[in-house]
This record gives structure tokens, C-alpha cells and sequence, in this order.
């Protein structure tokens, strides 16, 4: 992805005790040293570089054709390779633990860059390629959320940045596709010979060292105009993209009336997993529509690495573990703060119940609302649960039911487009396992307690086979996980069933009007895209639109940029400027807050005997603790020319949460570095049998919702995003999608509001009539029972917000009441 590439520009290199944070070379170097691992030279044509290799030559790295990830995959392993002896040697985690007590000793700081380990990725790029490519791991770099400033990178640096930037498919060439948006941009076009002049060699590519005297060139006042124009172009773009990147906001305005569109879509969706889910729904639902899915830069995405798990019981709101409470997340932070850094890393090092939770205590000194907005609420809203409501009646139930509506939405999509399931959701017996370790509560008292409030069956499994602090491990066979192509699934079904793909366009505003037919409710006409390699604005129109953001989205409302605002007055006017001055300003989502936690990717090989099937099997599960997951990713038979047979496993661990930020603590992830040896039981095979270690680490955002668990905002009439996704969007993804698509056909209708205000408590979306197309689909109204009235925002807040409905909603009344009786109280105790 573009931005993805974008920000590869963000990276330094840092070295560490042979790690670093990982910065790559060209791709041409790269292929290079994997030339000298693997074979007598590493003297090599340019033309002997972009031959593809044999990928069943023995002793060889393999390049990934390009249509290795065509075709579906829902296997767990992958084919056998054999490699004529292993490029590099792992640690067995000893690097990594180096480099994370060093960083506890230093100051427990928060982690702002991507940690790779470039000796452990070598083996890991030969031994799965295929995920190098596909996810990314080990090829992301610094911090997505860093501003990287162009001016400060020494000559030689950035004209290595700028090829990589141009260089989409990273083969280590540019061709004329490439450099075409950069040539637009100086006005210039292919027949101008400007890729001729910097190709010398005509080879149809260009190559890093063509490209450096290019560069050089550029700058010749006395040379051709065509290369200092394309030069300049070139700078402006540099320029463009150093400005920062943590801005993920997308503006509501009131549509321009000369506003034209370049395209029109039937449907409309944008972001990660809920909206691509959405976007295969309505394909179901409705084969004729025309859909356009744009894949969402995130920057802080769990994709590129995370878990894939789906877990029905990860649905419930945070707080039902007092580890993710407010008061607790302030009590474990001050624990640790008052230790010396000595004592933190053998707390780390010892205690396998080491509490990985952690506050920024100047992000919330610098924006003290966010404790009104975020830790008050999520109290109040925990008190209502666990003491007030009944346990069937409260929203941790509905969350959980929500969740558990996912099979059945994966099923019928799947068997309506012909589809198989396992592309998508992966179920098996006792594949997904919650684990206790030695001196913790017995985690079936904890289910059992929880399944007062929601059916979530489980069972106990023989816990030697684990690692022997294990002492306790059940099985969720409702549970499992989502396949970890499934985003290079979801693109082939695309294909499949006619559903458009744009992967380099970003949300940038989503225009609206007041809907003729009901003037006070507002209607989606189109959206505003940004590409930002060309610089290049896309406006499609649509009659719905769905997105996602990620953890870092929100949605802003200004009208004061819009060319003719209404004017809001009376209560409605006082209203709003409340809103904007001492409550959440100008954003439409209910108030949300940062989270990060840490995601690791760890890669494991097991000599063949040294392990029989039953031990080997646990590597095969998606496992849970308290704050910390490990799934499987994939897993591949590799022999090697010394005539050993070993199976690698490629596992993704994660856990922790420091509020607000978006960077992981390294006494995270250095506390699951040795509960990951505790519940494996590496350490108690012997040496030689295993090899493992760390390939990547980073944070991973999340975003926490003073409710704890996902919402949804209808922006307009034709418009919902679901946000507050940090921990379980990925377990709610299909969920939220046909959620989505049927609070827009509720609101569709006249008086949509109504409708879906009065339906959203038993699950009724809507009148029969907007309930046609998904009960056709799902053979039932799948979310019937379901109480989405927490969930669902006010459908009429934007309007509000823009001036557009000058009603009062019912919980501005609840307060404007509140708050005048506390005044008459107030003026009664005075007098």
C-alpha cells in the first residue's frame, strides 16, 4: 500500500547488540546477501537479479511468484521446502531479552519504533516468504506516527528513501507505471524522455545507481529542463509526505454546490475488516450493485502482524478483568513507577502474572477531559453492568451476543457467493485454549461467572502438554480464528464477484446535504479521496457509504467550512457551542481514547522427533492468558542439506495496554518473551532440537470507547462508520458489517431515525421493509434479541452539530434537566 510505503520514509537506523531497528537496503542489495547466503557468488547482472529463481531448487531462496496469493488460503501449512543449511542462527530469544532489559533499565520509555532483529529475519525471509510479502512483518519500520522531515536526512540517505517511495512493488526497479504520478505532477508525460534519459542502459528499468545520477543531475541549473522539472516535482512530493501522519480525521461538510464527482457507486466502503466485511454482505444481498471498497491507511493498524483471533468471550467490555479498569490501570502504573528500574526487570524476568498495563501521564495532564470523557464513564458504565442490570440485560451480554452472530454471517455470504468458509473464519476442536499459569485464580471460575451473563461453553483440556507452570487450560470450540490471509481473501473474492478495489486513496472529507424529502436529516452525496504519489483529488458519488477507521479514525463536523452553513440558534445554537467549547468539540464519536499495546511475531522450529504430535499440536492453537494472546500464523515443513527435518512455526504474540499513546512498554514485551518460554516449555527441550526468536515487535493501536466495546456513528441517513475497535474488531468484523448495511437501510426510510431508535433495543434494525434484503440472505433477522441501543450513537448528532435539525435529543434534555435542578439546589442551600 502506498501509505504503507509511505511510511517506510519514517525509519533511522539504530543499532543495538546486533539489533536494529530495522531500516532495509535497496532491494537489489538485499538480493544480493541472500546471493552470498545461498549460493558460490554474489557477482550479479542486473538482469540476473530480475530473473525470477528456480523455487524448487535445493539450497536456494525462493522469490514468491506473483501469483502465489491468487488463489484462496485456508490450510494452516504451508508446501515443504528445503534449504541447503539455515542463513542465519537464532537466539532463543536471548538478543531480543538484551535489548528489552536494556530498555527497562534505561527508563521503561515507551517504544516508539519497530524492533527487527535482521540476523533472525534472514532465515525468517527464506523460510516464509510468502509473509514477508503478503503481511509485511519485518519490513515495517519506524513509527507510523513519527514525522519524518526530508531536510534533515543526509544526501545519500534520501535518495535511497525517494527510490523506495517510487518503487511500489519493490523489486528493486522503477518502471514507466511508477514514475508515472511523479511526472504528472512536473507536468511532463512519458514521450518528454525523461525515463529514457535516466534509463541508460535501456533496460526498460531503472536501478539505484541510475536513479543516484539522476539525482545529481537534477540539480545542474545547466542541465535539461525536462530532469530539473522532474527533480523539483520530485522535492514538492518529498516535501508533501514529511508532513505528519498521525492525523487519521476525516471532515463531515456540507456539500459545495459546483462540487463534481469523478465516478458514482451504488455502495461505498472504506477502511479494514468491518467495512470489507460490509462490502461481500451487500454483494450478496444485492449482485447487480456497483460497490467500490477503498483499503483504509491506518497507521496504527493491527494488520501487517497482529492476531487474527476470533474469540466470542474477547467481545465483552474490558472491564470485566480489573486489570483494564481505570482505578486499576492507575494503581499498576504508580506499582511500578515507585520500583527502581532494577526491580521492574525482575518483576518482568520472574513474575509470569506481571500486570502489562501502563498509563502517559502526560498525555492525560495535557488533555484532563479525557478522564472525564473516558475513565469516568467506563466506571459508571461498569457499575450499571456488574451491579445494577441484570446479567442477561447488560451491555457486556450484548457484546457478546453480537459476536457470536459472525458464523452464521460467514456461513451464508460464503455459500451465497461460493465462497469457502475457512478463507475467512477458522474453527476446529480445541483450537482455541485459555491457559492459567502457576499461582493465579482458576480461570473456570472466572467462565463460569462470565456465562451468567452470556453463553460461552468451554471445556477442559490435559494441561502437560504445555509448559509445566501451566496449570490450567480450556477450550472454546465456538472460538477460533481469522484466517491470516483473510484480507488477500477478501481482494480474491473481490475479483470474484465484481466488487472494485482502490488501495491508494485516502478518506479525506464526506460531503452531505440536507435530504430534500426531510430537511431536518442529512443525506451522504459523495466522498473526497486524496492519492498522494500524484497529488491527484478523487470525488465519488454514492447512495451509501460505510468505513472504519481504526483505531486512530474520527470523524470531525465544522461548518464553518462549508461555503454556506446553516446558522443554528435558540436552545439548538447554545447547544452546540457547548458541544464545541467543554464537551467533544467538533468530533462525532462518542468519546474514545488511545491504547496501545504490544505485537510480536516470533518464529519457532522444532526438530522432527524432538516433540511428539500432542506437544507439537500446541503450537497449532490460539492461545489466551490474562492481557495476552498467541496465535498461530503459519506453519512449514523444512528440511536441510545436513539431512535434519524441522517444523517452523511462525506465532503472533500480544498483550498489554498503556492509555492514552499510541507506543508499546518495553517491560510488555520483555515479560512475554519469558511467560512465552513458561507456557511452550521451550527451554525444556534439548539444544539443537528447537530454534526461536523474535522477528519483529512494535505497539499495536487500539482504541478504547468509554463504553469498552464498538460503536457505531450514522454520520448520515446513507452513512455509518463503526469505531472504538481496539481488542475486538477483528472479532466482530462480519458483525459489524451487516450491522452497518442495516442501520442504513433503517434509516433510509422516512422517519428512518424513528425506526431504528425504536428497533435497536430488541434488534429489530428498522421495518420489515428494510429488513427485506438481509433476512433473505440470512434466513432470519440475525440480530433479533440483540440490545443495540448503547451501541448505536444518535442518528440525528451531525445534524445537529451542522445546524441542520434544531432539535434537542432526549439525553441533552436528561442534562439540561440535570443541570438545572443542580443549579435551583445549589441556589436553595445559598439561601
Amino acid at each position: 500500500m502506498l501509505f504503507q510505503s509511505a511510511a517506510k520514509f519514517l525509519s533511522r537506523v539504530k543499532y543495538a547488540g546486533g539489533v536494529r531497528h530495522y531500516t532495509r537496503s535497496t532491494r537489489r542489495n538485499k538480493l544480493d546477501e541472500r546471493a552470498v547466503l545461498t549460493s558460490a557468488s554474489s557477482d550479479r547482472t542486473k538482469e540476473e537479479v530480475r530473473k525470477p529463481k528456480d523455487s524448487h531448487a535445493p539450497g536456494k531462496h525462493y522469490e514468491v511468484p506473483d501469483d502465489a496469493l491468487s488463489e484462496y488460503e485456508i490450510s494452516y501449512s504451508l508446501a515443504p521446502i528445503h534449504v541447503k543449511e539455515f542463513p542465519a542462527k537464532l537466539s532463543n530469544f536471548q538478543v531480543a531479552k538484551d535489548f528489552y532489559e536494556r530498555s527497562v533499565l534505561d527508563g521503561n520509555k515507551e517504544q516508539e519504533e519497530v524492533y527487527v532483529d535482521s540476523n533472525a529475519f534472514q532465515l525468517f525471509d527464506t523460510v516464509f516468504p510468502e509473509i514477508v510479502k503478503s503481511r509485511r512483518i519485518g519490513k515495517l519500520e519506524k513509527d507510523h506516527f513519527q514525522t519524518w522531515d526530508y531536510r534533515n536526512e543526509p544526501e545519500r540517505v534520501l535518495i535511497e528513501k525517494a527510490f523506495k517511495i517510487i518503487d511500489r512493488d519493490e523489486n528493486g526497479f522503477i518502471d514507466t507505471e511508477e514514475i508515472a504520478a511523479i511526472m504528472k505532477r512536473a507536468g511532463l508525460g512519458m514521450d518528454d524522455g525523461v525515463f529514457d534519459a535516466i534509463d541508460t542502459d535501456n533496460s526498460g528499468e531503472i536501478d539505484m545507481d541510475e536513479f543516484r545520477k539522476f539525482w545529481e543531475s537534477s540539480k545542474n541549473a545547466n542541465g535539461p529542463e525536462a530532469i530539473r522539472r522532474f527533480g523539483g516535482a520530485l522535492q514538492d512530493y518529498l516535501e508533501e509526505i514529511s508532513k505528519p501522519l498521525v492525523e487519521n480525521n476525516v471532515e463531515v461538510l456540507l456539500q459545495p454546490k459546483d462540487l463534481k464527482a469523478d465516478k458514482h457507486v451504488d455502495l461505498l466502503t472504506v477502511g479494514g475488516p468491518s467495512s470489507y466485511s460490509a462490502a461481500l454482505i451487500h454483494k450478496a444481498q444485492y449482485p447487480e450493485k456497483s460497490i467500490l471498497h477503498v483499503v483504509g491507511h491506518r497507521f496504527d493498524s493491527n494488520a501487517d502482524g497482529s492476531a487474527y483471533y476470533y474469540h466470542e468471550r474477547d467481545a465483552f467490555p474490558l472491564y470485566v478483568n480489573k486489570v483494564n479498569t481505570g482505578w486499576y490501570c492507575v494503581y499498576a502504573d504508580l506499582n511500578k513507577r515507585f520500583r527502581s528500574f532494577e526491580s521492574l526487570r525482575d518483576l518482568c524476568v520472574k513474575d509470569r502474572h506481571h500486570v502489562k498495563i501502563a498509563l502517559n501521564w502526560w498525555s492525560l495532564i495535557k488533555n484532563p477531559w479525557m478522564v472525564m470523557h473516558i475513565f469516568i464513564p467506563n466506571t459508571w458504565h461498569a457499575f450499571q453492568d456488574l451491579v445494577v442490570k441484570q446479567p442477561k440485560d447488560s451491555l457486556m451480554a450484548q457484546a457478546c451476543l453480537h459476536s457470536q452472530r459472525v458464523p452464521k454471517i460467514v456461513s451464508s455470504v460464503c455459500d451465497s457467493l461460493g465462497l469457502p468458509n475457512r478463507a475467512f473464519l477458522i474453527r476446529d476442536p480445541d483450537r482455541a485454549v485459555y491457559i492459567d499459569v502457576e499461582g493465579q485464580k482458576r480461570a473456570g471460575e472466572h467462565f463460569d461467572w462470565l456465562n451468567s451473563y452470556a453463553d460461552i461453553p468451554y471445556h477442559s483440556l490435559d494441561p502437560s502438554v504445555f509448559g509445566s507452570l501451566v496449570t490450567e487450560a480450556l477450550a472454546f470450540n465456538r472460538d477460533g480464528a481469522l484466517n491470516p490471509w483473510m484480507f488477500e481473501n477478501f481482494h480474491h473474492a473481490f475479483k470474484k464477484v465484481g466488487i472494485e478495489t482502490k488501495k491508494e486513496w485516502f478518506l479525506d472529507s464526506i460531503y452531505v446535504q440536507p435530504d430534500p424529502a426531510e430537511p431536518h436529516r442529512l443525506v451522504g452525496t459523495s466522498a473526497r479521496f486524496k492519492c498522494i504519489a500524484s497529488g491527484d483529488v478523487k470525488v465519488v458519488s454514492f447512495d451509501k457509504i460505510i468505513f472504519s477507521l481504526g483505531p486512530s479514525g474520527t470523524v470531525s463536523m465544522d461548518p464553518n467550512m462549508s461555503e454556506t452553513p446553516p446558522q443554528a440558534s435558540g436552545v439548538r445554537g447554545l447547544m452546540n457551542t457547548v458541544q464545541r467549547t467543554i464537551a467533544r468539540g467538533t468530533m462525532a464519536y462518542k468519546g474514545t481514547m488511545w491504547a496501545a499495546g504490544s505485537s510480536s511475531v516470533c518464529l519457532l522450529g522444532i526438530k522432527r522427533g524432538a516433540a511428539d504430535g500432542q506437544k507439537l499440536d500446541t503450537f497449532r492453537k490460539f492461545i489466551d492468558g490474562v492481557n495476552q494472546h498467541w496465535t498461530l500464523v503459519k506453519e512449514r515443513e523444512v528440511t536441510t542439506g545436513a539431512g535434519d527435518t524441522f517444523d517452523f512455526f511462525v506465532l503472533q504474540m500480544t498483550g498489554g495496554g498503556n492509555f492514552p499513546s499510541r507506543h508499546t512498554k518495553p517491560d510488555f514485551v520483555l515479560n512475554l518473551l519469558y511467560t512465552t518460554e513458561a507456557i511452550f516449555g521451550l527451554e525444556d527441550f534439548e539444544e539443537g532440537d528447537i530454534v526461536y526468536d523474535i522477528i519483529q515487535s512494535r505497539g499495536c493501536g487500539r482504541s478504547v470507547s468509554s463504553r469498552n466495546t464498538v460503536g457505531f456513528s450514522p454520520i448520515a441517513k446513507n452513512a455509518v462508520a463503526a469505531y472504538g475497535l481496539g481488542g475486538i474488531g477483528m472479532t466482530t468484523a462480519f458483525a459489524n458489517g451487516a450491522l452497518q448495511l442495516q442501520i442504513i437501510e433503517a434509516l433510509k426510510e422516512e422517519k428512518g431515525e424513528v425506526h431504528l431508535n425504536k428497533g435497536a433495543s430488541t434488534g429489530q434494525i428498522g421495518s420489515d421493509a428494510s429488513q427485506t434484503s438481509h433476512n433473505a440472505l440470512f434466513g432470519e433477522n440475525i440480530f433479533e434479541g440483540v440490545n443495540y441501543k448503547a451501541m448505536i450513537d444518535d442518528p440525528q448528532k451531525v445534524a445537529r452539530a451542522l445546524g441542520v435539525d434544531s432539535s434537542i435529543s432526549a439525553t441533552e434534555k436528561k442534562w439540561i434537566g440535570a443541570s438545572i435542578a443542580s443549579a435551583l439546589a445549589g441556589f436553595a442551600a445559598i439561601l
